[in-house]
């Protein structure tokens, strides 16, 4: 009702009442009251809740029925119906880890206990979802002995617990960053030291010694030991330019038989004595768009790196399509790795064997390599049977202009 009293306009809410006191003697009763600050309040705070994810809710605990703001369904995405929901059919929305806690919450609540801390819990949404949310509560009916309304609110948490998630990750990466940082140091002085000091030891011998034969094996060890420093710089400088981005690659038409070819006339020649390197039969019409320089060098890394680990045998490699994806691999009969080595080969600078020749980024470069050109990397293996790496490419065929 709208009503005016000396020009002052206010809002009112009441009721008519037929009243009869004598006979043949009716009079209407006419009750209202000023409902203007009650009003403002209930829009005020209606306002606000539609700019959050705030949903008022209360529960008749005689009736056993949860009466929740309209939102709350829309948000979830389910039903509203009437806007309320039994016991029961709140239960069923509650991840079935965290329905303990909430029902005993209300429980203790129900029962007259006072409840300060808000309850966590996730919610099934109606797009088969999982979404956190926080609710808080109080209860009318103080000073009777069993409350008989539970009033309160829940807010949706989830975006809060992405943020708690990312900062967790942030933080653990920035701690495992700085364990890495140590390690990568302590590793580069060790690697760069090693061959630094034969370098400078023989360096002295060979000016030292006046035996043709001998000063000729000195300076192979002095040759040797500058091409390992030499790559071990080199592997340093491509791997922290490829992870940078600083390094781009030349995206074309490649066709992958006459590449894998010119691999393996690269590298017979320093195939171990015994063992024989084999390009197994592949298609030889798939053309992909991926960089060749980098698939070569994948494949060579793979390569060189069984080299180190076959005596005997032979080391095969080749490829085949699987649907959209080349699958690569590289295998040998060499020694294998160890079950407690192979999930971090692609580590830096972890080596299958510390005593090999190496210095253990290689295939961390190769990782990064197949990573940045849309592909995986792994590997298999078993002691004194041997090693395969498999890594995959997008098959993505480019027609062939010739």
């Amino acid at each position: 009702i709208y009503g005016t009293i000396n020009t002052i306009s206010f809002l009112a809410k009441g009721y008519f009442k037929n009243v009869t006191v004598e006979k043949n003697s009716n009079y209407i009763l006419f009750t209202f009251r000023n409902v203007v600050t009650e009003l403002t309040q209930e829009y005020v705070l209606n306002m606000a809740l539609r700019r959050t994810k705030i949903f008022p809710w209360s529960y008749d605990t005689k009736c056993n029925l949860m009466t929740i703001d309209p939102r709350y369904f829309e948000h979830l995405g389910i039903p509203a119906g009437d806007c309320t929901l039994t016991n029961e059919q709140f239960a069923q929305l509650v991840h079935p880890d965290d329905i303990a806690g909430v029902l005993k919450a209300l429980t203790l609540q129900a029962q007259g206990n006072f409840i300060e801390d808000p309850v966590s819990y996730r919610l099934h949404r109606g797009d088969g979802k999982w979404e956190w949310f926080e609710a808080q509560s109080t209860y009318l009916g103080q000073g009777t002995r069993i409350p008989f309304r539970l009033v309160g609110v829940c807010m949706s948490t989830q975006e809060h617990k992405k943020i708690e998630e990312e900062l967790i990750i942030a933080r653990d990466k920035a701690q495992q960053s700085d364990k890495l940082k140590s390690v990568f140091l302590a590793n580069m002085s060790h690697e760069i030291r090693t061959p630094l000091n034969a370098i400078v030891g023989f360096s002295h011998l060979i000016a030292e010694s006046e035996n043709k034969e001998e000063r000729k094996t000195f300076y192979e060890i002095v040759e040797a030991n500058n091409e390992r420093l030499l790559q071990l710089i080199n592997e340093i400088l491509d791997l922290s330019k490829i992870e940078a981005g600083i390094v781009e690659f030349s995206i074309a038409a490649v066709r992958l038989h006459p590449l894998c070819k010119e691999i393996h006339d690269a590298h017979v020649f320093r195939c171990p004595s015994g063992v024989e390197l084999i390009f197994d039969p592949s298609d030889e019409d798939i053309l992909i768009d991926s960089d060749k320089n980098r698939i070569f060098q994948v494949i060579s890394n793979l390569i060189g790196n069984a080299f180190k680990f076959t005596t005997k045998g032979s080391i095969s490699y080749g490829y085949h399509r699987e649907g959209e994806t080349i699958v690569f691999h590289v295998t040998d009969t060499g020694t294998g790795i160890a079950p407690e080595k192979i999930g971090k080969v692609f580590e830096r600078f972890v080596k299958a064997n510390n005593f090999a020749q190496g210095t253990g980024l290689g295939l961390a470069i190769c990782k990064t390599i197949i990573e940045r050109l849309g592909g995986k990397i792994s590997v298999t293996s078993e002691l004194e049977k041997g090693t395969t790496f498999i890594f995959t490419l997008p098959a993505k065929i480019t027609q062939d202009e010739d």
